[in-house]
């Protein structure tokens, strides 16, 4: 693996965790303060998902991060000198 995919791979992770973890604090909050799992909650996740995906595919968008755009260009930049 090489250093610019550990990168990637990284910061997929982590943003991948905040999003669990926002997830968790939401679940959290609304327990807390109804004394009442709500089970809609998931679902509206789903929604906020299958929308993002929608505009992407929409959009034509890559499912990528800038870094692999900055990397790419970095490694046709230093293997064309």
């Amino acid at each position: 693996m090489e250093w610019h995919q550990l990168i990637e791979v990284s910061i997929g992770g982590v943003a991948l965790g905040a999003v669990y973890a926002l997830l968790t604090i939401g679940m959290t909050l609304v327990y807390g303060i109804t004394r009442v799992f709500n089970f809609a909650y998931g679902s509206f996740f789903t929604w906020g998902g299958l929308c993002c995906l929608a505009f992407i595919y929409l959009r034509s968008f890559e499912l990528s991060t800038g870094l692999y755009y900055y990397s790419s260009s970095y490694v046709s930049v230093r293997s064309s000198m």
